[in-house]
């Protein structure tokens, strides 16, 4: 037999009482993610021993002054997920006056995942259990279900699961005794909010981003990771479940279609380079539905098709807002904006309009697009509905928009928008039509296809109007204009991702006058020949120190590179130029 020297068995068990200390350490080790920002002075408890386990058929939550299981959370939460972790931490607390530790659903190498530890797990854990409650819920659904030992907090709609915790905590209250919390039978819970969400197919494949709440309680479902094959067949079972297809169109490879039924209206979106789908649901009557191409009946006159730029500078040379008109085949026109309504604005209008019309005292828009709401866009519109020449002398067919949240109107500080319904309600013969990305109109001889709204950037906080504006491009005389209003970075980064060369147009109007907004590779992309720009003399080329000329800013700075296209640039300024579509450079 071979012996070890009394040398060696010494080494061999000081190796084996240091792996014993590094093992006693790990054992102790407590869970590194203590504390979240917003309730970082919150007591903390250690975490659940390993002896506290779910061993006698009961939930056994709090006892002995502290937790005897974990709050689980997955690693990589989602800002909802999270949101409504803090939420049931925070009612935990009050129900037990300690605040439970922070648990995650990350597993180091060494370690592994206990089947038998019951612990609680809130949102979508990596956990089998939150899986397979997870495959059975609806977006409009809230679940507190027990499944082998793990106790599963599931939702897709946070507004949903936060109304659901007010029931939650009722439960947990009556259950809270003697110092201990621990739920012996009823600890199943579900609970549905939204009927809106409930009629809604869930999406088969990808991954569950967000459902969130737009206007009008319009809920827009966002699921990320998918392809364009999982996109039609959702599809097919969105036509199976009982919506009818209206329209459908793709602009590249971005598929879009709307599906109506008795009481909804469904419009879907995907992108393809974002493997990303939107699904947008809302109540039907709240506004019209684009018209159908075979829809579009008028008697063409052969008027030439022409684009009037207005200049609103005021007396101090300040571009207000911006305003152009489209003249169509039938004397009818197209608007986009109008600018202000103060000052000198309804006079211009009405001499421009007059002086464009084959009848100045009958008067017919087409179509009016409201870019957003900001007052030197639509301060025009919203003041001639207080003027009699106005409401005596013109029709408004349509008015093409995109309505903000009221959630997201007060995280800009913006106020409501009671002033919108005003002038909607003075309209009563227009058609209302709230934009949606993808959506095409077909009006007289010109064709209006929308590429992004609010709807491509929420559920994100935005901070200003302009990310909520309508860009879209019009196609008419063999030519393409495209109208991007105000968009501010945020939505002019999520349009140059997706849309990539198809944002290709003869000519372009000039993100936000000139401001933050536009950039280089947005610009490249357009490759435009003629730019209209809506900005004042002034502020475009003469401004005084310490400004500087708006020309020689970057975010339009495009214009003026060697590899640019740009032909022309058209100024607003002070003056009114009318231009005959057919003769504006094109690509092709």
């Amino acid at each position: 037999m071979k012996l070890f020297k009394p040398s060696s068995i010494k080494l061999l068990a000081l190796i084996m009482a240091l792996l014993a200390v590094l093992l006693l350490c790990a054992c102790n080790k407590e869970d590194t993610d203590a504390t979240d920002a917003t309730d970082a002075t919150d007591q903390q408890t250690e975490a659940p021993s390993e002896t506290s386990k779910y061993n006698d058929g009961k939930l056994r939550i709090f006892a002995d002054g502290k937790y005897q299981c974990k709050i689980v959370r997955p690693e990589n939460a989602t800002r909802r997920e999270l949101d409504f972790y803090i939420n049931v931490r925070n009612m935990l607390k009050e129900i037990t006056g300690v605040m439970p530790s922070i648990s995650t659903d990350f597993i180091a190498h060494n370690e592994s995942y206990d089947p038998d530890e019951f612990a609680i797990l809130v949102g979508t854990t990596n956990h089998d259990e939150a899986g397979e409650l997870y495959s059975k819920l609806s977006y409009s659904d809230f679940r507190a279900e027990l499944i082998n030992k793990k106790y599963v907090l599931g939702f897709h709609d946070l507004d949903t699961a936060n109304a659901a915790l007010a029931s939650l905590k009722a439960l947990l209250v009556k259950n809270f005794k003697n110092g201990e919390l621990i739920l012996e039978g009823d600890w199943n819970y579900s609970f549905s909010q939204k009927e809106i969400l409930e009629s809604i197919p869930v999406y088969e494949g990808g991954s569950f981003s967000d459902v969130y709440e737009g206007a009008y309680g319009m809920q827009t479902i966002v699921i990320e990771k998918t392809n364009e094959n999982e996109y039609n067949a959702y599809l097919n079972k969105i036509a199976a479940d009982g919506f009818t297809p209206y329209t459908d169109n793709s602009i590249g490879k971005n598929l879009f279609a709307t599906y109506t039924s008795d009481k909804y209206i469904l419009t879907t979106m995907y992108f393809a380079s974002r493997n990303e789908v939107r699904v947008t649901l809302e109540e039907s009557g709240n506004y019209d539905l684009p018209a159908l191409e075979v829809e579009n009946v008028y008697t063409d006159k052969g008027v030439e098709a022409t684009i009037t730029q207005i200049g609103l500078e005021d007396s101090n040379k300040v571009q207000n807002g911006m305003s152009y008109v489209i003249k169509l085949a039938d004397g009818s026109f197209m608007i986009f904006d109008g600018g202000t309504g103060a000052g000198t604005g309804k006079a211009q209008f009405f001499e421009v309009m007059e002086s464009l019309a084959d009848d100045p005292n009958n008067i017919t828009v087409a179509t009016w697009v409201i870019t957003h709401a900001h007052g030197d866009h639509f301060g025009l519109l919203y003041s001639l509905i207080y003027n009699d020449k106005f409401l005596e002398n013109y029709t408004v067919e349509q008015i093409i928009w995109s309505k903000v949240s009221e959630k997201q109107l007060a995280n800009m500080e913006a106020g409501n928008m009671d002033y919108i319904d005003k002038l909607f309600a003075t309209l009563k013969d227009t058609k209302i039509v709230i934009a949606h990305p993808g959506q095409v109109f077909y009006i007289r001889n010109a064709v209006y296809t929308v590429f992004a709204t609010i709807e491509m950037v929420e559920p994100i906080i935005l901070a200003n109007l302009n990310d909520s504006s309508v860009v879209g491009r019009l196609e008419i005389a063999g030519r393409s204009i495209l109208f991007p209003g105000d968009s501010h970075p945020t939505e002019t980064e999520a349009i140059t991702s997706i849309y990539k060369e198809s944002l290709k147009s003869d000519a372009v109007q000039v993100i936000h006058h000139g401001y933050q907004g536009g950039n280089t590779s947005f610009y490249a992309l357009v490759d435009p020949i003629t730019v209209f720009w809506p900005l004042g003399m002034k502020n475009y080329s003469t401004a005084e120190s310490p400004n500087t000329p708006m020309k020689d800013w970057g975010f339009s700075e495009w214009f003026f590179m060697e590899e640019s296209k740009v032909e022309k640039i058209y100024v607003a300024g002070s003056e009114v130029i009318t231009l005959n579509i057919k003769d504006l450079p094109s690509h092709s």
